[in-house]
């Protein structure tokens, strides 16, 4: 397949109000909760075999990249 060079869009980095969050092993289900609370964090999808959650913060909520 071939593309001319102006064709294909470069994706940004991160995606502006949404994180991929993993804790470590053995976090209780409370913690996780605080946590996605103190941020008010809503959860996107879950990735249950790495453990990983998609969530999306509110416009504005502090991220480090």
């Amino acid at each position: 397949m071939l593309f001319r060079s102006g064709s294909v869009q470069k994706r940004p980095a991160y995606v502006p109000g949404e994180l991929l969050l993993r804790f470590t092993d053995g976090v209780d289900q409370a913690t996780v909760d605080r946590a996605l609370s103190s941020v008010r964090g809503k959860i996107i999808k879950r990735f249950i075999r790495i453990k990983t959650m998609h969530i999306k913060v509110p416009e504005g909520t502090a991220s480090v990249r």
